[in-house]
């Protein structure tokens, strides 16, 4: 088990790395075809809508990088029942988080006039508002499916979880490309963002319900873990790490770039049990911390 969990991170960072080599290298292919075909006036339609609705990424309260750790946490005391209902709270949560995005997007939608009304024309404003309602949706799909990514993450399928992240860096532009040579524009990469999304999320929730054969379970609850939930985002996460992740954590320093440096015990003799978990602790840390 820990051979595999190690193999699993292994092949997880290279993945990443080769995921992020390919994200920086795709723009510098895609990005010239896309303005030529989509046009500045509609790119800068796609860019307003999308930073109109990137605030709803605040419904979720701050409690997104909690997830694994209160499932992880659940699941190392208790065991899997313990997990699963734990996993159950969490959907609960961001399924009222994902109805909560849709009732504030929708204003967003209806009252968009009041914001753009005097810099766009009718045409513009009614495509606006299609973009942005295809955009708030999208980011619903998104929570409501948070805590099945957590759940994969807490197990530590990092192959699983950066494969799926490489199709979707690879996927996303070439489908942009097709619906734009098709002559949908703005609208039509909307449609493709979205679709691509809830591909992602049921294949998660596939991987998740199969694979790990896990399964959210709504009875007995833990609902005295709320307060705590949304308590610990509040904490200092470079303390949180060392108490309750029980990662080997000597000190944490800046760099002459003001980077943080994570310096973590390496002694195998006298960690044997820990040693293998030193990436995922400073994989752990990049998400909570960075």
């Amino acid at each position: 088990m820990k051979h595999d969990s190690a193999k699993q991170i292994k092949l997880g960072m290279i993945l990443s790395y080769l995921n992020l080599g390919v994200g920086n290298l795709i723009p510098f292919f895609y990005t010239p075809i896309m303005l030529e075909l989509l046009g500045q006036s509609e790119y800068g339609l796609y860019k307003i809508a999308g930073s109109t609705t990137s605030y709803l990424s605040l419904m979720a309260f701050g409690i997104g990088s909690a997830v694994s750790r209160f499932i992880i946490k659940a699941r190392t005391q208790e065991g899997k029942e313990a997990e699963e209902r734990m996993f159950g709270l969490f959907n609960l949560l961001f399924q009222a988080v994902a109805l909560l995005t849709l009732i504030v997007g929708g204003i967003i939608v209806w009252k968009l006039d009041l914001i753009y009304g005097a810099s766009l024309t009718a045409a513009e404003l009614s495509r606006m508002q299609i973009l942005v309602g295809l955009m708030v949706i999208n980011t619903a799909v998104s929570f409501s499916a948070t805590s099945y990514n957590a759940v994969v993450s807490s197990h530590e399928r990092f192959l699983f979880i950066h494969s799926i992240n490489i199709l979707s860096t690879i996927g996303a532009p070439v489908l942009n490309l097709v619906i734009l040579f098709m002559g949908y524009r703005s609208v039509g990469m909307a449609v493709v963002s979205l679709s691509l999304n809830i591909i992602v999320r049921l294949v998660y929730i596939a991987f998740v319900r199969k694979s790990l054969d896990i399964r959210p379970r709504y009875k007995g609850m833990p609902t005295h873990a709320i307060r705590e939930i949304f308590e610990i985002e509040t904490d200092d996460p470079v303390e949180y790490v060392r108490q309750e992740g029980r990662f080997p954590i000597k000190e944490v320093t800046t760099d002459e770039n003001g980077d943080l440096l994570v310096d973590i015990h390496r002694n195998k003799q006298e960690n044997p049990g820990d040693y293998d978990r030193i990436f995922a602790a400073k994989i752990a840390f990049d998400r909570v911390v960075l």
